[in-house]
């Protein structure tokens, strides 16, 4: 490590205050990333970073096809998936291609990635999960499942948990891939696990209509209960955890509250929307309903406010940094909006609908679209 005392001419001395005061850039830079979908295990989407609107567009990558997949972000790169069947990783500064690799077959990346400890996971329309180096994209492991993957990675400490279409919930060793155990639901499993750590329980929803709790230690059930309210429709928002009370989104056009440690049910409101993730601050839950955005009452479920659109929110899990909420629509445009009151405060239009939800990392906001580009904004 280079030393800033006794150096024997004042050039060095330059050196020295360049080389300290990059590092710092660097680190700060990055220091608050988005390595999976939600950001973190228990989808807090919430960023450290003041990101205050209106922003500019900072620079575009595009892809072979569509992206619908959520970008994730971490030490400086981003992570998306493309209906062109390649996973690309690109330079969050300046858009710049890193390194990409390709499906053996024609079938899409839908899911989010995870990001951690220098490996990169993510699944793909083949039914693989694959770990890769997050740096140089060479290959570390690949699971087979018996169903696509839509859903992103929870990593936590030393295991990736994800969902597949072949009914199971999976945990898998980060560094080898190696199986810890498998819970069957009933019908298939499309979004990301929330993974509480503290208390050791994983909640997920499946297409069974059935929310569950799982131990994350051996893999055994500790309560499912039923979570839509129709026969025929089934479930599947990304779910959040907020201390004793599970957020979701739930279908037809429900969006529920429920006890964490039993299931069940505390309230429920009625939102227009069916897949749409959740996000959770101040005392307000924010979800996508079939026109805009709207923030409840965390406690009781009563409307605080709503922004309307003329076109649904997707897959979106809303991002919030500072006093903006940040989200994306089938419309094309990603929005910012007051946390307070639900005005917009800022927005851009790209090229095709949104069904992924944004990050935000180093001080800037990634999003993706269906017109095969991934967009960065800065202040």
């Amino acid at each position: 490590m280079l030393k800033c005392t006794a150096l024997p001419h004042p050039s060095l001395l330059w050196l020295c205050f360049f080389i300290f005061n990059f590092s710092f850039f660097i680190s700060s830079a990055f220091a608050d990333d988005w390595p999976m979908e939600g950001k973190n295990p228990l989808h807090h989407a919430i960023s450290t970073d003041a990101l205050a609107p209106p922003l500019k567009l900072a620079w575009t990558f595009a892809a072979g096809d569509s992206i619908t997949a959520s970008p994730v972000v971490k030490d400086g790169i981003v992570y998306a998936g493309s209906y062109d069947a390649k996973f690309y990783a690109v330079d969050a500064q300046t858009g710049k291609e890193l390194w990409h690799f390709k499906l053996d077959t024609e079938m899409i990346f839908w899911a989010p990635a995870a990001v951690d400890s220098g490996i990169v996971v993510v699944g793909g329309g083949d039914g693989f999960i694959y770990a890769r180096n997050a740096k140089t994209g060479d290959p570390i492991w690949q699971v087979r499942t018996d169903g696509m993957i839509s859903g992103g990675g929870t990593i936590v400490g030393d295991t990736v948990y994800v969902g597949s279409w072949d009914n199971n919930v999976l945990a898998l060793d980060l560094k080898t891939g190696r199986e810890k155990w498998r819970y069957f639901t009933n019908w298939y499993v499309q979004t990301a696990p929330v993974v509480d750590a503290a208390k050791h329980v994983l909640y997920t929803n499946a297409h069974d209509h059935m929310g569950y709790a799982i131990d994350v230690l051996n893999g055994s059930l500790i309560w499912k209960q039923r979570v839509t309210f129709q026969v025929g429709y089934p479930n599947n928002g990304p779910p959040c955890l907020d201390g004793d009370r599970l957020f979701m989104a739930v279908h037809p056009a429900h969006f529920l509250c429920a006890e964490a440690a039993s299931g069940k049910r505390i309230w429920h409101a009625e939102t227009g929307a069916n897949v749409s993730g959740c996000t959770v601050i101040d005392g307000k839950i924010i979800t996508g309903t079939r026109e805009g955005l709207t923030a409840f009452n965390a406690a009781d479920g009563k409307e605080i406010w709503k922004f309307a659109e003329k076109a649904g929110v997707s897959r979106c899990t809303p991002a919030v940094a500072g006093n903006a909420v940040y989200f994306c629509s089938r419309n094309g445009k990603v929005y910012a909006l007051n946390l307070d009151d639900g005005a917009k405060l800022w927005e851009h239009a790209t090229g095709g609908p949104i069904d992924g939800s944004p990050a935000i990392a180093g001080g800037r906001l990634y999003v993706t679209s269906c017109d095969g580009k991934l967009y960065c904004f800065s202040p």
